[in-house]
């Protein structure tokens, strides 16, 4: 294998954000999730950034510096009964495989940590994310935008994020700090 940098200098930086998403046709349930479905998912979502990992290493090794994110989802932390199984499946697989690269390789100057992003909105759909503040308990007052998911990265990728390693960074503007159907939206 040659050396990702061989020809354009050495890659610092991996964002692993490539994947098929959680509402891919047939994730359901695990006993109604067809196998190929399943093997579709992990292969994207979790084979993909190991690969993608292993291909610069060896020049971060070398370097003696290098950051990689994993771009995992609160999907990972937590479930919804029935639904996208190999999804939540193959992002918290990305979360144990950050913490070994993290592990292994973080005394040879390369970090590894994951943003796992809650609901990111595009566009301007106002039903959509009232549907979503009210869902939320009250809590999160707006769903994420993808700037919010994109100054996370830039910043655990940074000189200012350096000391960050082995890492989950959730950004869900605290949905993941409480349970909806239990907790009472405060204003307080």
């Amino acid at each position: 294998m040659r050396p990702c940098g061989a020809a354009m200098g050495g890659v610092t930086v991996l964002v692993n954000n490539a994947a098929l998403k959680a509402s891919v046709a047939g994730d359901g349930a695990l006993l109604d999730t067809p196998v190929n479905v399943w093997d579709r998912v992990i292969a994207a979502n979790l084979r993909g950034p190991m690969l993608g990992a292993r291909h610069v290493l060896p020049d971060m090794v070398a370097a003696g510096n290098g950051s990689i994110v994993m771009m995992s989802s609160t999907a990972a932390l937590h479930s919804v009964a029935g639904f996208a199984t190999a999804y939540s499946s193959a992002k918290a697989g990305m979360i144990g495989l950050m913490r070994t690269v993290a592990a292994t390789y973080g005394t040879q100057g390369v970090r590894c940590n994951a943003v796992a992003p809650g609901v990111i909105m595009v566009g301007d759909d106002t039903e959509s994310q009232e549907a979503f503040r009210k869902s939320s308990g009250g809590l999160v007052q707006r769903p994420g935008q993808p700037e919010d998911i994109a100054e996370t990265v830039a910043f655990v990728s940074s000189d200012a994020g350096s000391y960050i390693n082995g890492q989950v960074l959730v950004v869900d503007g605290g949905l993941t700090a409480h349970m909806p159907g239990l907790s009472q939206g405060s204003n307080a």
